[in-house]
């Protein structure tokens, strides 16, 4: 089974998300920002990309925890999302 990587990087305006897998890129997306969306669209939507591809993914969130920019100012500039580093640690659950 070839390992599906999702990441997701949430910025101002909009969240970028890139799915890929050994063979290359499967989906890459801009959304709107994540303030404006219901609190399980995340979830649902990973739910949803583990459901087409029938495995399970791996997910990277990039955050630099910073505190957001005060309103008004300009969105930084982040630089481009790519395939993040596997993590040692196994599945919690389910």
């Amino acid at each position: 089974m070839n390992r599906i990587t999702v990441t997701l990087a949430p910025e101002a305006t909009r969240v970028r998300v890139l799915a890929t897998s050994p063979a290359g890129e499967l989906l890459r997306a801009v959304l709107g920002p994540a303030t404006a969306t219901h609190p399980r669209a995340a979830a649902t939507l990973l739910e949803g990309l583990a459901l087409w591809y029938q495995q399970p993914l791996s997910v990277v969130l990039c955050a630099d925890g910073r505190r957001p920019p005060p309103r008004g100012s300009p969105p930084p500039t982040a630089a481009g999302i790519g395939r993040g580093a596997s993590s040692s640690s196994g599945p919690s659950g389910s």
